[in-house]
């Protein structure tokens, strides 16, 4: 058996290409759509903040919200790196195809059981997605994460 632990956008064409393979995906921290409604900032803010202050120093930032901690903890500095470490073409080219991608017509094509685990600080990907992939892949369960609990000690 393979896990798949879905941290983006990524996991939908890959359960797609492999259904096989994947007997009990896990969607995680993902929604349906790249333009995520109700993010913390839109990406035309995100683009603007690169220009302005430099990729390092917003992708810093932007990798901060996505802990409880703020950036303060030892795992928190890790992914701070790496997101540092993308070149502002990788970037933009990023955030284009965030702005442009949607999986939400084949939802309904995930055939395994899928557990949907989201977490209820989570402020990138807000619940309404983790809702839609409930509600739309045919044998989904769902599990709500109380206190970001997830981000505050990784799994």
């Amino acid at each position: 058996m393979v896990r798949l632990t879905v941290l983006g956008l990524r996991g939908f064409s890959t359960e797609s290409a492999a259904p096989a393979r994947i007997q009990r995906p896990v969607l995680y921290g993902t929604g349906a759509v790249g333009l995520l409604p109700g993010h913390f900032e839109t990406i035309d803010d995100s683009k603007r903040h690169a220009r302005q202050d430099g990729v390092r120093a917003t992708a810093r930032r932007i990798a901060a919200t996505w802990f409880a901690t703020g950036g303060q903890a030892e795992h928190d500095e890790a992914c701070a790196q790496s997101a540092e470490a993308t070149s502002p073409t990788a970037f933009d080219g990023g955030l284009d195809a965030m702005q442009g991608w949607s999986g939400v017509a084949e939802l309904g094509d995930i055939a395994p059981n899928t557990l949907i685990l989201w977490d209820d600080g989570d402020r990138t990907c807000p619940s309404s997605q983790s809702q839609l992939l409930w509600q739309t892949i045919p044998k989904a369960s769902l599990a709500v994460l109380p206190m970001r609990c997830t981000w505050k000690n990784p799994i």
